[in-house]
């Protein structure tokens, strides 16, 4: 099993350097999110384009994992408020992943595929979801 990126490709990325463990727990958060392993890309089923989101993902998870130590132990919350001062968060898992990240797995291609067809409104709406009976009748169409 490769790792998506190294300690040397994350300092040249981001100017910080990160060890090998934190390399490692950063790339099991961005495995989780991601929705795929290292597995599959080493038997070739990720794109070039994919796989180089997925680097830097990684990168800079593992340098915002070492300025929030907490990240395997907060507590869920939607807002913040101490001293007359409020927060809420940018998005759900705002706590446990960092922003750069983000961006990188939204920008996955099976991630944009759904909204682009969405977007482009090129798809076909097939109606409910909750019949299953009803779902093995319709043909599948796959997403543009």
């Amino acid at each position: 099993m490769a790792d998506w990126t190294t300690t040397d490709a994350i300092e040249d990325l981001t100017g910080e350097a990160v060890t090998l463990p934190e390399l490692k727990q950063a790339q099991a958060i961005i495995m989780l999110f991601a929705g795929t392993t290292t597995q599959a890309s080493d038997a070739g089923l990720i794109a070039s384009r994919n796989l180089r989101h997925l680097a830097w993902a990684v990168g800079w998870q593992a340098v915002w994992m070492t300025e929030h130590p907490d990240v395997y132990t907060n507590v869920d919350s939607t807002s913040f408020s101490q001293d007359g001062v409020s927060s809420s968060q940018a998005h759900a898992n705002a706590h446990l992943l960092a922003p750069l990240a983000k961006r990188c797995l939204d920008r996955l291609s099976w991630n944009l595929a759904p909204l682009q067809a969405y977007k482009a409104r090129t798809y076909t709406d097939t109606g409910t979801r909750d019949s299953a009976v009803r779902d093995d009748a319709q043909p599948w169409i796959p997403l543009p």
